[in-house]
């Protein structure tokens, strides 16, 4: 699976969309803080090897190495810790659980809207019990 992954600056803005909010109730009251934020806000050099762990139905482990700025990567691995395969999710979607033959992924639209998508498990991930 490699070492750390270097932060990049399509993560640092993912950061700060998400953790200071545009505007609220239609003002744009939080532009003070958001200019002060990036002046000090220190970002480390490079992510932690993982990020987010999900188990799967069959004992493998789910692995997050990078960050939802520039879309999900996810590799299976086994207990061993065999990497089974891996799989991108694209940005601004989010894998919330594993199952028997299926992926759940939340991911929100341009509008805002949210919804929750299905998918079927890759080939790799079911023929290993992933």
């Amino acid at each position: 699976m490699g070492p750390s992954l270097p932060v990049q600056e399509e993560d640092r803005e993912t950061w700060f969309r998400e953790a200071i909010p545009e505007d609220f109730m239609g003002q744009r009251v939080f532009d003070p803080v958001r200019r002060r934020a990036r002046e000090v806000v220190r970002f480390p050099t490079s992510f932690p090897p993982v990020l987010e762990l999900h188990g799967g139905p069959s004992g493998a482990i789910w692995i997050r190495k990078n960050t939802a700025g520039a879309g999900q990567v996810w590799y299976a691995v086994t207990r061993e810790g065999k990497e089974l395969g891996s799989l991108r999710l694209p940005a601004g979607r989010h894998l919330l659980s594993v199952g028997p033959s299926e992926l759940i992924v939340w991911g929100e639209d341009d509008l805002g809207v949210e919804r929750i998508e299905v998918y079927e498990r890759p080939a790799w991930a079911g023929a290993q019990g992933a």
